[in-house]
């Protein structure tokens, strides 16, 4: 198991718990008609969770990083190469 240390937020008006995310399971196979919703559904509560959670621990800057770096990845997934050398 691969384990990353985090620095957390510092506590404000209420303390800050230390978080566990724990990810084990293989994504569950949905043999439905219904398996793109089902999916679909899973990927989007799976994400609210880990974002309300994070969001909760992580400092704001880190928080804040995090988002960024996550969109810079998306992003690389979708750059298409301009290949015409006359521009």
């Amino acid at each position: 198991m691969r384990t990353i240390e985090l620095y957390k937020a510092q506590p404000l008006d209420r303390g800050v718990d230390s978080l566990t995310v724990v990810i084990e399971e293989s994504f569950p196979k949905f043999p439905t008609p219904s398996y793109v919703a089902d999916s679909t559904a899973t990927f989007e509560n799976d994400a609210r969770s880990l974002a309300a959670a994070l969001q909760e621990t992580l400092p704001g800057g880190t928080f804040h990083a995090l988002a960024v770096e996550l969109l810079r990845r998306q992003i690389n997934l979708h750059v298409v190469a301009d290949t015409k050398e006359d521009r």
